[in-house]
């Protein structure tokens, strides 16, 4: 189950968008299965929703004692192509087709690239973290280096080690999609 945070850097959360998506891609990208989405608060405090069961671990990359998430490198391998193919395979879903209305559909690439820039400066300022030299300078050239034209995809947001489970050298399931957004692939 994963109930709606009541706060937090990321806000304001919402779980209808991650769902919508999960649900949509099932078949398509390794996910979990989504039987209840429940948006009411007076049940559990806030809205939440329940997955399905999955046969996985969390591959965590670089274990305390400094062994690999992974031993085996036959098994890292295949784990590694299969990463890649759910990730394409997500690039290539056709999100238009989907009827995903909970997702902002941008104005093309390039909107979408100033979309999550600004999204990620609000998150920035929201912190109150004081000026961060580095960030500012990232962020004005991001903003300089927006293409005029670039696809617009589905985009997980948060596509890593530790969003996925695995068992027997296979991807079992893609986790986390709090950021899943409309975007540029890349």
């Amino acid at each position: 189950m994963r109930r709606e945070p009541a706060a937090g850097l990321l806000e304001p959360y919402d779980l209808a968008p991650q769902v919508a998506v999960v649900r949509a891609v099932e078949g398509t990208v390794k996910v979990p299965p989504i039987p209840w989405f429940e948006t009411d608060p007076e049940i559990l405090g806030a809205a939440f929703y329940v997955m399905g069961f999955v046969e996985g671990e969390v591959p965590i990359p670089m274990r305390p004692e400094g062994r690999l998430a992974i031993d085996d490198k036959q098994e890292r391998e295949s784990v590694a192509a299969d990463f890649a193919a759910n990730l394409a395979a997500l690039h290539r879903f056709d999100w238009a087709s989907a009827g995903l209305d909970v997702l902002s559909v941008p104005d093309g690439g390039r909107a979408a690239a100033e979309a999550q820039i600004a999204l990620w400066r609000g998150y920035h300022d929201r912190a109150q973290a004081g000026p961060i030299p580095a960030l500012a300078r990232a962020f004005r050239s991001l903003e300089q280096s927006v293409p005029d034209e670039s696809p617009v995809t589905l985009v997980h947001g948060d596509y890593r080690t530790g969003n996925f489970l695995c068992a027997d050298g296979r991807i079992t399931a893609i986790l986390d999609w709090e950021m899943v957004h409309l975007g540029d692939p890349m």
